[in-house]
């Protein structure tokens, strides 16, 4: 079930896959029983009614979520890294603790575990708070561990990929060493109108696959339809080709479309490999230090990454597809890094990108230096068409301080350059909202009608 000012709308992959079969077993098998019983008697009849009112209030997510305790123990341990490393974890003067996607973890603030025994082990239990009003049952965390104190190596992130768990209703305790990749397969919930081409060639920069999501009514007519491009696409449609979780794109598109709010659209998930989307995602690059303390290079390769989008990805999918191909009927939107590229390919292709969704940018990345492209691009934007480009532009209340202060600078940025608040841009504040996929596809449906809703 899916909650939204607009209105309600269902789908089984609003649960998770596993969840959903298992009411639905349940729900058949008690349903055979009462069918037995239920020309026995009045008595009978009374008592079955009352068992399936109570069986339909349990199987509804809400009250399913307030029947578990997804209470977590994290044990981290840290020996290797005390032990090894040239730049050690020091346990007199550093911290370890988790950060994460789900309260009460978050990515800009860490709570620190404990070595009571003094073994190398770090714990810490937390209890996941699932929103009571969720857009859709969340089930999968992303997080990492994370050092704190002074001139540490990366910062004291872990060189990885987030890790992830799937909550089960149940307490569980997760134990791993520090840098230590740790995935969880999901279940494929994705639309069967998804199309994929894998490892499509690519000369600019490195091959990629890429999932299109058709209109219901693509193979039965010759329309041609808007397009619109997401960067970190193995995240739009399915919880088993993501990191973090899913946007669940296809199931919100669908019920905007069915209920006549917008036209239909072709959505393109544009995806990357986890260990170079730094490096694509970011216009600079800036110096760090790995674990070892040797300085590393990261990012840069922005300008790259777009000159592949329009010279490779978009002429594939407009030679493939039948898409209306002017800059007012084609979109590009990311979150994070991929609301930093998707601004930044904005302000370098104004003429081919006509409509930006800007989702929580980073753009605290090297000193907001994507300011200062935004600016000096400006002139070039407004001439290269009659009108300027539709721009959503949002971050969660819950990101951080550096994520709000980022969103807040380029907004104040465009909107001094002329874009008009409620009419060729939105900018939002999402409330009680973290840096995650769960908060992004809550505001994916305002987005989808701010860019596409009919104009009145």
């Amino acid at each position: 079930m899916i909650f939204t000012s607009f209105g309600v709308y269902s789908s089984p992959s609003s649960v998770s896959s596993f969840q959903y079969l298992v009411r639905k077993s349940s729900a058949n098998s008690l349903i055979n029983v009462l069918k037995k019983v239920w020309r026995n008697s009045l008595k009978a009849q009374i008592i079955s009614a009352f068992v399936l009112l109570v069986l339909v209030a349990c199987a509804h997510p809400l009250f399913a979520q307030e029947q578990q305790n997804n209470s977590i123990t994290f044990q981290i341990d840290m020996r290797t890294v005390i032990r090894d490393t040239i730049t050690p974890f020091l346990p007199r003067s550093h911290k370890i603790g988790v950060r994460g996607n789900m309260s009460p973890l978050r990515w800009d603030s860490t709570l620190v575990a404990t070595d009571p025994d003094g073994d190398g082990v770090y714990t810490l239990t937390v209890k996941m708070n699932l929103p009571k009003s969720a857009f859709y049952e969340d089930t999968r965390i992303a997080y990492k561990f994370k050092v704190e104190g002074e001139n540490l190596p990366s910062r004291g992130w872990e060189m990885t990929d987030n890790s992830n768990f799937n909550l089960t209703g149940s307490p569980q305790t997760i134990r791993r060493a520090f840098g230590e990749l740790r995935k969880t397969p999901a279940f494929s919930t994705m639309s069967p109108r998804v199309k994929r081409h894998l490892d499509v060639p690519s000369k600019i920069l490195r091959n990629r696959s890429l999932f299109v999501l058709l209109p219901k009514d693509y193979e039965t007519s010759t329309k041609r339809y808007p397009v619109v491009y997401m960067h970190d696409g193995q995240n739009m449609f399915d919880d088993s080709t993501s990191a973090n979780g899913e946007w669940h794109f296809d199931e919100v598109l669908e019920g905007l479309v069915d209920s006549n709010r917008i036209p239909q659209v072709i959505v393109v998930g544009v995806t990357v490999e986890g260990g170079y989307r730094i490096e694509e995602y970011t216009p600079t690059a800036i110096t760090r230090q790995n674990l070892q303390g040797a300085p590393i290079s990261l990012g840069g390769k922005a300008a790259t990454h777009a000159q592949m989008l329009v010279e490779e990805i978009k002429p594939f999918i407009d030679k493939t597809y039948r898409t209306l191909q002017d800059r007012d009927n084609t979109a590009l939107g990311g979150s994070s890094l991929g609301g930093l590229v998707t601004m930044f390919t904005g302000a370098k292709y104004p003429q081919i990108f006509g409509k930006l969704f800007v989702i929580s940018p980073s753009v605290w990345w090297d000193n907001q230096s994507v300011l200062k492209t935004v600016k000096d691009a400006v002139p070039t934007m407004l001439k290269s068409a009659s009108e300027r480009q539709r721009i959503w532009l949002d971050v969660g209340d819950q990101e951080g301080k550096e994520a709000l202060e980022g969103a807040r600078a380029l907004n104040k940025l465009l909107q001094a350059q002329g874009w008009k608040q409620g009419k060729t841009m939105q900018y939002m504040e999402a409330k009680n909202a973290s840096h995650s996929e769960s908060a992004w596809a809550a505001r994916l449906e305002p987005m989808l009608r701010f860019m596409f809703a009919p104009k009145k």
